[in-house]
């Protein structure tokens, strides 16, 4: 059963992460890390700024400013929903069969009567408002060893 939160904008930088189902390298396997700059673009255009992220195979943390007149919980889920379509689209590319299937046969019923037709993420994501600069210092931490590390440097 999912859980779906959503959060209001009483603070303005969010602390985000989104998950492809089940962990499943999607990004990788697609080589999605375009498009998600791509949609990172969008969200530059509605207002929002990219603080930092990191695109990992299979999830994506970022921190991101959202100005007053837009919703997190709204920008995240679209941008979830046309991702999923563009991961469909290459893993057909790809002759990904035995993995759409997986993601397909993996819909709950009740959702497959709204036309949901894949899972390609976990049905939620994680929005922290970033109350301290201690917080936001913590998550830069993570950002810049994750990132020392991925790099080999």
């Amino acid at each position: 059963m999912s859980v779906k939160t959503s959060q209001d904008n009483d603070h303005t930088v969010f602390f985000c992460t989104f998950t492809c189902f089940n962990w499943i390298n999607l990004f990788e396997i697609t080589s999605f890390y375009t498009e998600i700059y791509k949609w990172f673009d969008i969200l530059v255009q509605k207002g929002c700024r990219i603080v930092a992220f990191v695109i990992m195979p299979n999830h994506c943390h970022f921190i991101v400013f959202i100005p007053p007149n837009q919703n997190i919980s709204k920008l995240v889920a679209n941008g979830k929903r046309f991702m999923a379509y563009d991961i469909v689209k290459k893993l057909k590319e790809l002759k990904k069969y035995k993995l759409l299937n997986e993601l397909e046969y993996s819909v709950d019923p009740n959702e497959k009567k709204i036309g949901k037709k894949h899972n390609m993420f976990q049905p939620s994501f994680d929005a922290k408002p970033i109350y301290s600069e201690k917080f936001m210092l913590q998550n830069w931490i993570i950002y810049i060893t994750i990132l020392y590390l991925g790099n080999g440097i």
